[in-house]
């Protein structure tokens, strides 16, 4: 999944943000890193972890109805692969945190682009700010998180599953595939959930992308997969502003 504004040094990179620990990245990520001289991602995730805990003295078990908390508390202590609290952490934060801390993984493509521009004495910018991003985890009404979490408990197990079927597709860019395995998850199965953390932002980010205008050095802008796919995906969005699109 890489495309370029035609006519322009932009570049778009659809990315994994972690890969399974038995695949290789897909060509097309070496291709954008070594074509970069500049590059921006999402937001960034040194900032937006903190965010991820509830204040001082506030308890994921207080958020969540008792049976809930107790089927999550078991889950997160079969298998605790990440060195965090969960207690202290959002509902929604927590409910990342069992997938991924059941998975198998290693650096994703933002991870080889971020090197590569190191190399070259470059940075990473960002396209939003963390605490927007946190923000909009935040205004997902608390009942939707909990239903969310239900459905997502009995399928813990499966989430290596779904996490490599996922990464196979994304690495054969194919998005009707990508799309129809994001559309089983838990989270972004439902409306609500997906209407604020996607498409909320593919919207923000093409006006970003159409205000900034044509970049004066090979940039790669690295936007997560999933934002992509599916009806008012990132791409379509760019293309009824009359930004020309192609895919490399």
């Amino acid at each position: 999944m890489y495309y370029e504004v035609s006519g322009s040094r932009l570049r778009i990179l659809g990315t994994y943000h972690l890969s399974p620990v038995d695949r290789s990245l897909p060509a097309f990520v070496t291709d954008a890193a070594q074509w970069a001289d500049a590059g921006c991602m999402e937001h960034n995730p040194q900032e937006f972890a903190p965010l991820m805990r509830l204040n001082d003295g506030a308890r994921l078990e207080d958020l969540l109805p008792p049976d809930l908390w107790t089927a999550v508390k078991a889950a997160w202590e079969k298998e605790p692969k990440i060195p965090a609290v969960l207690q202290k952490h959002r509902p929604w934060a927590a409910l990342i945190m069992l997938g991924v801390a059941r998975l198998r993984f290693g650096p994703g493509a933002e991870t080889v682009l971020g090197a590569s521009l190191e190399k070259k004495g470059q940075t990473f910018g960002y396209i939003e700010r963390a605490g927007d991003v946190a923000a909009l985890f935040d205004s997902v009404p608390l009942p939707d998180v909990v239903e969310v979490i239900r459905q997502a408990l009995p399928k813990l197990g499966r989430s290596q599953e779904q996490f490599e079927g996922m990464y196979d597709r994304w690495a054969a860019r194919d998005a009707a595939g990508l799309q129809a395995h994001v559309e089983l998850t838990p989270m972004f199965g439902n409306q609500v959930i997906r209407d604020s953390l996607l498409l909320s932002r593919n919207r923000a980010w093409v006006e970003s992308v159409v205000k900034a205008g044509k970049p004066a050095s090979n940039t790669v802008l690295a936007v997560g997969a999933m934002h992509l796919v599916g009806p008012g995906n990132f791409i379509d969005l760019l293309r009824e502003r009359a930004v020309p699109v192609r895919e490399l």
